[in-house]
């Protein structure tokens, strides 16, 4: 393609920078035996991922964390 290693990162960044999102094909672009085919997120993964965005995030402490991930054993 002619770019250096250097342009084609610098040119990532940017899209990654402007689109505040990695710039990922969406699965209508990948066959059904992709690896990558069945990567679309549920409803509470969207959410999720809207609320992450809004800034509307729970703040926890590591020693909170870890309490809660003990107590799924």
């Amino acid at each position: 393609m002619g770019l250096t290693v250097s342009d084609a990162l610098g040119i990532l960044l940017t899209r990654i920078a402007h689109e505040k999102a990695l710039p990922l094909e969406s699965e209508k672009h990948h066959r059904e035996d992709s690896p990558r085919a069945g990567l679309t997120p549920n409803a509470e993964t969207i959410a999720a991922m809207q609320q992450a965005r809004r800034g509307d995030l729970e703040t926890v402490t590591l020693d909170e964390l870890q309490a809660v991930l003990d107590a799924d054993d």
